[in-house]
């Protein structure tokens, strides 16, 4: 029988994805970034598409309820809340319930967005896309203040007392690399236009860059 701590290290590790993928996400979101995709838009459109559908999916999946959650057959925040009120942690149980009211309407309209969208293909929905979303709106500021409260919700789900959770640092990481990527791409393609001059004046023999190996 699966215990409460491998429920809550597995949420843990779920937790933490959501917050690498939405802040390395969040990191290639400047405007100036724009030329570089621009340069190999096939692959940055499906990139850029795939890791926000991917933080929304994860997110959805770690606040849902229905059955399952009910039941215990999903690793969910609203299911291990449910796990402490069956061992009589009432008080840790109603701490991670509260941290969640504050952020129920996020919540629910990424689920419903999951519903309409990520995990069924709605016809109405897929349609007027903005339809659903001016009702359900997706505010980026909203989804951070709900990553944010991770740390809480984590030690309100620990039965031990005094765990703290952070992840600040790690989310700055995530960010910072997605930006240290494009900053390498940028680099490159400043070479790359300095070899194409250099092949217009005849300093080389191919504009192929990186040069073909001999």
């Amino acid at each position: 029988m699966t215990t409460y701590k491998e429920k809550f290290d597995s949420l843990y590790q779920l937790i933490a994805r959501a917050n690498g993928v939405f802040y390395s996400w969040r990191g290639l979101q400047k405007k100036e970034y724009e030329k570089i995709f621009n340069n190999n838009k096939a692959f940055w459109v499906s990139t850029l598409i795939s890791m926000e559908e991917n933080w929304l999916n994860q997110l959805a999946n770690l606040y849902e309820e229905g059955k399952y959650s009910k039941s215990g057959k999903l690793i969910s925040i609203p299911s291990l809340i449910i796990d402490l009120e069956n061992t009589g942690l009432i008080t840790k149980a109603n701490a991670a319930k509260k941290i969640i009211k504050k952020n129920y309407g996020i919540i629910k309209n990424i689920g419903i967005l999951r519903n309409h969208q990520l995990s069924h293909n709605n016809v109405d929905h897929l349609i007027n896309p903005k339809n659903l979303l001016k009702k359900f709106p997706i505010k980026y500021k909203k989804v951070e203040d709900l990553l944010k409260i991770s740390g809480k919700l984590l030690s309100a789900l620990n039965p031990d007392k005094d765990h703290g959770y952070a992840f600040e640092r790690f989310n700055e990481d995530a960010e910072r690399d997605s930006q240290e990527v494009i900053k390498k791409l940028a680099y490159f393609e400043k070479l790359k236009s300095e070899h194409l001059k250099k092949f217009k004046s005849g300093e080389v023999n191919s504009p192929m860059f990186p040069p073909e190996e001999a």
